[in-house]
């Protein structure tokens, strides 16, 4: 049996299915008008905001403030550490939570910044113009995009520390044969080695992201789409450690370098994709 209705501007009973009262011509069924006047709502507004086209170096622009507050942030927290430590106005074991979960949080915010970026860069870099929608988009997917883009770089960390172990264990077993003159050349491989693997590594984030591939596969795509361009990339690789070193000398000078290599990977990661087509 059909619930019977009310108007609730006059009280007059109306039919079940009725949406406007026979009275007064209230509408009797806001919600319906409301739900779909919000989704055309959205569909304008999203149309709107297409239609606002501008160079996408504005956008990139748009991300470098981004990453402005992220490291204005980091700042902030470090500076209150350090007060911490000097004044020391909290017992230990509440200051070292403190320092762990603003850490965490930090590491999270910067992770998120540069995953987005990565997001950003990959959708509007083919593009001579962008719209406001481009930097919106990114946002719909970040949790996703967090997640492998962490996967990827952990994939990548873990290479690096096999590589630090091995070189730890060719000391100890240098030690035990008492060749010490050789000792000192392991470091110094064990950083070229760093370098060589960092580089060719370099691209995997941007496959995973722009693919949707797994860490573990955009790894081997890494390799695969970095084999034969190695001085190429080792150029570049060189050039954006100098700038993030530099970026890093000056207050919040990674807000600017970090976007500055990301744009830098993402115009290298396009040209190899030109040349190895068979990578789609």
């Amino acid at each position: 049996m059909e619930q019977a209705k009310y108007c609730t501007n006059c009280g007059k009973g109306a039919a079940a299915d009725a949406n406007y009262c026979s009275r007064c011509g209230y509408d009797i069924n806001p919600q319906v008008k409301s739900g779909v006047s919000t989704r055309e709502t959205v569909s304008e507004a999203a149309e709107c905001l297409s239609k606002i086209q501008f160079t996408k170096f504005y956008g990139y622009g748009a991300v470098t403030l981004l990453m402005l507050v992220v490291e204005g942030l980091k700042l902030n927290v470090m500076d209150f550490w350090m007060r911490e430590i000097v004044c020391g106005m909290r017992g230990m074991r509440a200051f070292t939570s403190t320092l762990i979960f603003q850490f965490l949080v930090v590491v999270i915010l910067e992770f998120a910044a540069i995953a987005y970026m990565i997001k950003f860069s990959l959708m509007v870099y083919p593009k001579k113009y962008m719209s406001l929608i481009d930097l919106i988009t990114p946002v719909k997917e970040l949790r996703k995009t967090i997640r492998r883009y962490f996967f990827t770089y952990a994939l990548i960390a873990a290479v690096n520390l096999c590589i630090l172990i091995c070189a730890i264990l060719i000391m100890e077993f240098l030690v035990d044969v008492r060749k010490f003159t050789a000792i000192y050349r392991v470091p110094t491989l064990m950083l070229i080695a760093i370098y060589i693997i960092n580089t060719k590594l370099i691209l995997s984030p941007f496959l995973a992201l722009d693919q949707n591939l797994h860490p573990s596969l955009a790894i081997k795509e890494g390799m695969r789409l970095t084999k034969g361009h190695n001085g190429e990339m080792l150029g570049w690789a060189l050039i954006i450690f100098i700038l993030n070193g530099i970026g890093t000398k000056a207050v919040i000078g990674t807000a600017v370098t970090i976007p500055i290599s990301v744009y830098l990977l993402t115009r290298m990661y396009y040209k190899l994709r030109r040349e190895n087509p068979n990578l789609d």
